[in-house]
Parts: C-alpha cells; sequence; structure tokens
C-alpha cells in the first residue's frame, strides 16, 4: 500500500517527517554548494559595483592626463570706443599669455553679381538656342558647366547651378520693379578678392557685364494715359542699384507740370536745384526735371556726377496728374564687391580672404564682426588656472569614492563588528592589490618629475592616515602652479620635456618609461619646395604665363594621381598677383602648400615634411628674366620632394616620418615620439620624459576593467566558470537526493506492508490460538 498519509496506518510512524528529515541530511552537501554560489555571485556583483566606480576614476584620470588641458588658456576681447564689438576670439592649448592690440580696418566680402531685370522667373527662356553656360571663381578656379537649351527659364538655370555644388550659389532676386523685376544673382561662397565670380561663357540673353538703366514704368494707379520713356540700355553711370521715383506735384501737359523726385523710395524728396523739396521749388520743366534726376547740372551734392538717366513724357499724349507717379530701376551688375579681411596687429597690417583668421596670432582664433579703423581692440590671453584645480579637485572625487569603497569592502562588517562577518572582497586578491597600487601610485614620488616638484605631498594633496582618502591645500597648489606650471603638469601627465627648444614632444605609449633619453638626428627633414630661378620683375611679367601645380600626397605610391591647380597670369602681373593667385587655387582644390614672395621670387612649399610630399611645377612659359622663373629652357616640370627626419632615440634607431621619430626600441623608451623641424644634424641634446601619476592611475585601471583581458573581468569569468560547475554539481547531487528520497520512502512502504503482513499473521495466529483455547476449555468442561 502507499504512503497516503503522513502517519503509517500499520506502524503509526510519521513517514513524511522522518524522510524529510532524512532528505534534509542528505541535501547537506547542496546547502553547502548553494552557499558558495551564492558567496561568488556576490563577489562577482561587487567587482562589477567597483569596476564602475573605477571608471569614473579612469575618466577623471584621463582628463588629467591630457597635456591640452593643462594648458587651460582664456581670452578676453574689448569693445570698440563706442561700445561695439567689433570681433569675438577663441584659443586654444598653443597661445602665449599676453595682449594684443587689433583693429579691425575691413570685413572680407563675398563678391557677387546679377544680371538685368528679367520678365518672369520661370515661363520666359534666357536663350535661344542651345548652348553651355560657364563661370568659375578667382582666376585658377574650377570652371562649372552649366547646359542651357532654348526652353530654359531663370528658376531651371539657378537650380542647375545649384545642383552643381560648385563654388558659386545662385538665387533670384525680385527688386519690385514695375518691369523686368526678376534678376539672376550669383555669388561666391567664398570671401577674398582672390574669389571673385568669373562668368567664362554666356550664351544667354541675361547680362551680367553692364550697367543698366531699365524702361520707366507708370504706377499703375495713375490718372496720366499717356507716354513715359527712360534712355534705357547701357547708360547708367553711377555705381549704386536704386530706383528714381518722379512724382507730379501740378497738373499739366509735360511741359507745364511741375515734379519732384526721389532715390531713397519716396522716404524724402529733390526739387528744384537739388534741394530739398519744401513745398515750393517744384522742378517746372521736363528738361530740367531729367537734369536734376542725373544730377547734371544741379548744385546738389547728394547724387554727385551725372549718372546718366534721363526721362520723358509724350508731347502730346495726355495730362498729367497731381500724386502721378513714375519709376526708373537703375542697376550696376556687381552686388557686392570682393573684399579681403584687413587688420591692424600692433603696427603690422594684414590682409585675409576671410573674417575668421587663426594665423596671426599663435593659439588664437579671431573672428570679426564690424570694421571700425578708429577703434583698438585688445586681445588678451590669460592662463586659466582655476580649469586645472577643478579638473584635480574631481580627480581628488572620483579617487576618495574608490578607496572609501575598497576600505568598506576590504574588512569585517562594520555594522556588526562582534559577529565577525567578512564583507564580500575581504581578502580578494584583486582588490587588495588595487588598494596597494592605488595608494602607492598617490604616495610615491614621480618618476620623471621636477626635482623640486617630484610628488602630490608637494603640490599640496595629503592623505588622511585613517581613511586613506586624499585633500587638495588651496594655497599650497596656487603657489606651485603660479610657480612652475609645467612642473605641476608633469606631475600627472606623461610628457617629455626636452633640452632644446628646437625639439617638441610628441607622445608616448603604456610601454615608454620615465628617463631621460639622448636625441641625435642624422637628417634633417625637409619640406617639397620650389623656388623660381630668379625674381620677378617691378613692372610684372611681360607675357601670359600659364602656371600648373601638382601636389603628390603619396609620393611613394605610384597608383595614387596628384591634386593639380592651374593659374593664368596676365602679361603686367606681378610677385603679389601671382603668390594670391597660387595660394587662392591652393585652397580652393585643398592642396598643402603655399606660395610665398621670397625676395622678389616665387616660393612654393608644402606644408608638411617628408618624402611622401612631392610638388611639381610647370609652366607654359620658358626660363625667360621677364617672366616668373618657374619655366624651364626645355619646358619639362620643375619638381622636389621632401626629405623624411632620420635619428636615434637612447641611441636606437628610431622610425622617421616626415619631421616625427618614433622610438621602436623594444627598450624604456620604446613608444617615445618627438617632432624635430630642423635644418641641421647632430646632438639635440635629451627629453626627459615623467609617468604622471593620472597618466599611471589610467594605464592601471585600463588594465583591471578593460571588458576582454582585464583582471576584474578574468576574475568575473573564472567565478561565472565555478559557478557553472557548482550548478552542474548541485544538479548532479539534486538527483542523487532525490533518488535517495524516493529510495527511502519506498523502503518505509515496504515496512509497512510487511508490518500489515505482519499484523495480518498475528490476528490469524491470536485467533489460532484462541480457537484452541476454546477448544480446551470445552474438551476440559466435559
Amino acid at each position: 500500500m502507499g504512503l497516503t498519509s503522513a502517519t503509517g496506518l500499520i506502524s503509526g510512524i510519521n513517514f513524511n517527517e522522518v524522510v524529510s528529515q532524512l532528505v534534509e541530511l542528505e541535501s547537506q552537501p547542496i546547502l553547502l554548494l548553494q552557499s558558495r554560489k551564492a558567496s561568488l555571485e556576490t563577489v562577482s556583483a561587487e567587482l562589477s559595483t567597483l569596476s564602475v566606480k573605477l571608471s569614473g576614476l579612469q575618466s577623471a584620470a584621463s582628463k588629467l592626463s591630457s597635456l591640452a588641458n593643462f594648458n587651460v588658456n582664456s581670452v578676453s576681447v574689448t569693445k570698440s570706443t563706442s561700445g561695439i564689438e567689433l570681433l569675438s576670439a577663441t584659443v586654444n592649448s598653443s597661445a602665449v599669455p599676453g595682449t594684443s592690440q587689433v583693429q579691425v580696418n575691413q570685413l572680407a566680402q563675398a563678391h557677387s553679381i546679377a544680371s538685368q531685370g528679367f520678365v518672369d522667373d520661370d515661363t520666359t527662356a534666357i536663350a535661344s538656342a542651345s548652348g553651355t553656360f560657364k563661370f568659375k571663381v578667382g582666376n585658377a578656379g574650377a570652371e562649372t558647366s552649366i547646359s542651357i537649351t532654348n526652353e530654359t527659364t531663370l528658376v531651371q538655370l539657378r537650380d542647375a547651378i545649384n545642383n552643381a555644388n560648385g563654388s558659386v550659389q545662385a538665387s533670384i532676386l525680385n527688386d519690385g520693379s514695375g518691369s523686368n523685376p526678376y534678376r539672376l544673382v550669383l555669388a561666391s561662397k567664398n570671401t577674398g578678392t582672390a574669389n571673385s565670380v568669373n562668368i567664362t561663357s554666356n550664351p544667354t540673353t541675361l547680362d551680367f557685364t553692364n550697367k543698366q538703366v531699365e524702361d520707366a514704368y507708370a504706377n499703375a494707379t495713375n490718372s496720366y494715359s499717356g507716354t513715359v520713356a527712360s534712355n534705357s540700355g547701357n547708360n547708367y553711370l553711377g555705381t549704386t542699384n536704386k530706383t528714381f521715383l518722379v512724382e507730379i506735384v501740378t497738373g499739366g501737359d509735360p511741359g507745364t507740370a511741375t515734379y519732384k523726385y526721389s532715390i531713397d523710395g519716396g522716404i524724402t524728396f529733390l526739387g528744384a536745384n537739388g534741394a530739398a523739396y519744401n513745398g515750393s521749388n517744384a522742378i517746372t520743366t521736363q528738361t530740367s526735371l531729367t537734369n536734376y534726376i542725373d544730377g547734371q547740372g544741379s548744385s546738389s551734392t547728394t547724387e554727385g556726377e551725372n549718372e546718366g538717366v534721363q526721362i520723358s513724357f509724350g508731347a502730346s499724349s495726355g495730362t498729367l496728374v497731381a500724386g502721378d507717379e513714375f519709376t526708373i530701376d537703375v542697376f550696376n551688375p556687381t552686388l557686392q564687391e570682393a573684399k579681403d579681411a584687413v587688420i591692424e596687429v600692433g603696427n603690422l597690417t594684414i590682409s585675409k580672404s576671410s573674417n575668421t583668421i587663426s594665423d596671426v596670432i599663435q593659439g588664437v582664433t579671431l573672428n570679426l564682426l564690424q570694421a571700425d579703423s578708429a577703434s583698438t581692440i585688445d586681445v588678451t590671453v590669460v592662463n586659466d588656472t582655476s580649469g586645472i584645480q577643478s579638473q584635480i579637485e574631481g580627480f581628488i572625487s572620483a579617487y576618495n569614492d574608490v578607496i572609501e569603497y575598497l576600505q568598506e569592502q576590504l574588512s569585517f562588517d562594520p555594522e556588526d563588528p562582534e559577529s565577525n562577518t567578512a564583507k564580500p572582497l575581504l581578502g580578494d586578491t584583486t582588490a587588495v592589490l588595487l588598494n596597494r597600487q592605488l595608494q602607492n601610485l598617490i604616495t610615491s614620488a614621480v618618476p620623471g618629475a621636477s626635482s623640486s616638484l617630484n610628488s602630490l605631498a608637494k603640490l599640496g594633496i595629503s592623505t588622511n592616515e585613517d581613511t586613506s582618502k586624499i585633500s587638495l591645500d588651496s594655497a599650497t597648489f596656487s603657489a606651485a602652479i603660479a610657480a612652475n606650471i609645467t612642473n605641476v603638469t608633469r606631475l600627472f601627465v606623461g610628457i617629455g620635456v626636452p633640452s632644446n627648444s628646437q625639439i617638441k614632444f610628441v607622445s608616448k605609449t603604456d610601454e615608454t618609461d620615465s628617463g631621460s633619453y639622448g636625441l641625435f638626428i642624422n637628417t634633417a627633414p625637409t619640406r617639397a619646395t620650389i623656388d623660381a630661378d630668379h625674381a620677378i620683375q617691378a613692372g610684372g611679367i611681360t607675357a601670359q604665363e600659364v602656371i600648373s601645380v601638382s601636389f603628390f600626397s603619396d609620393a611613394t605610391n605610384s597608383a595614387i594621381s596628384p591634386t593639380t591647380a592651374q593659374i593664368t597670369a596676365a602679361a603686367g602681373s606681378t610677385i603679389n598677383d601671382i603668390v594670391n593667385a597660387l595660394n587662392s587655387a591652393f585652397a580652393t582644390q585643398k592642396i598643402a602648400a603655399s606660395a610665398s614672395n621670397n625676395s622678389g621670387a616665387i616660393r612654393i612649399r608644402a606644408t608638411e615634411y617628408g618624402d611622401d610630399i612631392k610638388i611639381q611645377v610647370h609652366s607654359d612659359q620658358d626660363n625667360s628674366a621677364t617672366q616668373s622663373g618657374l619655366g624651364t629652357a626645355d619646358s619639362t616640370a620643375k619638381e622636389n620632394t621632401g626629405v623624411d627626419i632620420a635619428g636615434t632615440i637612447n641611441g636606437f634607431k628610431a622610425n622617421g616620418k616626415g619631421a616625427v621619430l618614433t622610438s621602436g626600441s623594444g627598450f624604456a623608451d620604446d613608444g617615445l615620439s618627438i617632432r624635430a623641424e630642423v635644418t641641421t644634424t647632430g646632438n639635440f641634446g635629451t627629453i626627459t620624459v615623467s609617468s604622471g601619476v593620472a597618466d599611471r592611475i589610467a594605464s592601471l585601471i585600463r588594465r583591471n576593467i578593460d571588458t576582454s583581458t582585464g583582471t576584474i573581468r578574468v576574475r568575473q569569468d573564472g567565478i561565472a566558470d565555478s559557478v557553472e560547475s557548482i550548478d552542474e554539481e548541485i544538479e548532479r547531487k539534486g538527483v542523487l537526493v532525490a533518488a535517495f528520497e524516493e529510495r527511502t520512502r519506498q523502503q518505509f512502504q515496504r515496512l509497512e506492508v510487511l508490518l500489515g503482513q505482519f499484523q495480518i499473521q498475528g490476528n490469524a495466529l491470536t485467533a489460532g490460538l484462541t480457537s484452541i483455547q476454546n477448544l480446551q476449555a470445552q474438551i476440559n468442561n466435559r
């Protein structure tokens, strides 16, 4: 029979309780394994928490290990004498503290031109036949070609120009005139005199060249129904785009009516002799009106010289009525001249093509806003040491967060000290080692630092003996940074300090040890340079000359084609004309080179050093003394290739690229890079490399929290493997316990069955004995 109740029916034993106790006893190894698993999972969770806190410290340390963050400058700009902001400025880490006095004499402008007025923008064709509209920016700019047909409208031409994505932006201007109000505007995308818009082919009816007097237009509300005309055509002698407005003062035929006129849209009016109209000095004859509106013969200086604008009314075509208005538009194709920005820095006058100037004051970018040659602006650069202190304080906070957590974990439960309950990471080798390494880095001397400031303690960072947290004494810090910011930098950043000013520290790696390393240059680096054979004569070149410059950015790879810029220098072009044209072409083609005036001769030089850079220059003129000096007698190209630097660091041959030497020795100097823009060879002193605290802490944490190879990840992977093994063991033992429980229940079941059988047998025996006793009693009673 089955164990259908907690208590055996025969034995009276609570079998479930007995089995449960036996199973519990048998399950003790599983409980121990589960406890071990939970403990390991708690350790892994705490290691994850530690990893997060370490990430915060790594972030703070990485900021402090960046050299740029120790060269934090700020820049201030004064306003003009009238309180106007003429320029703004930004600054980078290379700026030198000090004040520069700047005058903004002229802003750079982008050139824009417009066609004469057109009747509509989307209906009438602008050409009578198919052709190609071509334009470029600057003498050496790339030419853009637009195909047109006898159906192309103004809008279609505008869209085609913009879709070509060249150096010109097209738009349509509606000037509001009564006739032909639509004008196509072409504007250079770049400012500067070298970036003027040039139309090289124009098969359309649009005129971008001649100044125009438009047809006279009668206001639609006029009472006058006669004719009005202007001397329309290429007759405008002025320079500004405007509208001449004529209004009838007293009516009558053209010979007897009186007039006044305006050149500012009707805001003010002028009368006889060009004087301001006062109600009684109207112009009395049509002839005088024509003389006055173009400035001819008037005493007014408003118009200046004769602008060539005339108006006439039909002699017998109707009566003019007071209030009738007539307009004549005049137009100059040049909407805005191309101009360079002109500034003065001290007593040096400088012209630049852009209003953003970053190559005049070291490390400072000037953003020109307005011109005022009467005002001098002070541009002042100062070191912002408060930013450095803020970053150090952030580092201290992140460090203390990690140390507080480690100190808590590497101890017994502080809330129940008598229980001797260990915190999860107590005794964990990863946590113990990290705690010791971090504190050692904070308290030990910094390798490669200045002897006068070689520890954080000397900077004012002290350690609390009880909590192991650190704090900063602001007074000590301020004194140290005021004394020598470079020495403060070396405490935190792994940098190199060369003994020779011609050497610049570039970078180091985790493999670079602190120390002092000797530098020797065997081959000085050079930039690809082409020098003209002679100076250009004072009157300029005598014949037109086409100069092509090919720039190879990877000269050692023959499969890569060069970038080419070409200019056409007209006869009479001076050296400055040619230099400006070349630099404009280089900028347009994004060529990393520049042209300059080298004592009257042209010099073309690459921006970067090394044998990857090659320059070829070809001229269509020979090497005549009256030309640029860039030609050759046999019409071949002049060419030159740069040279990579070669030398040693710490006595070991270094890898040279451009002007940069990088050690790959595998020894203490491995990974150190320096830049040497030198012109001579020989010994260039030493470079002393420090291993800053922030640099080393960031590296230490990186080795610990790397998601694939970090010690914490390796430790957690090991824990995960152990947990997996424990789960397998728990599952195996669980099967055994279940089998034990089943077996034990079966044994108790068999016991109950057996007891039942014994009971039946006992009952039968008892009954038998009773029968025998009864039979014996019957016998005895006889």
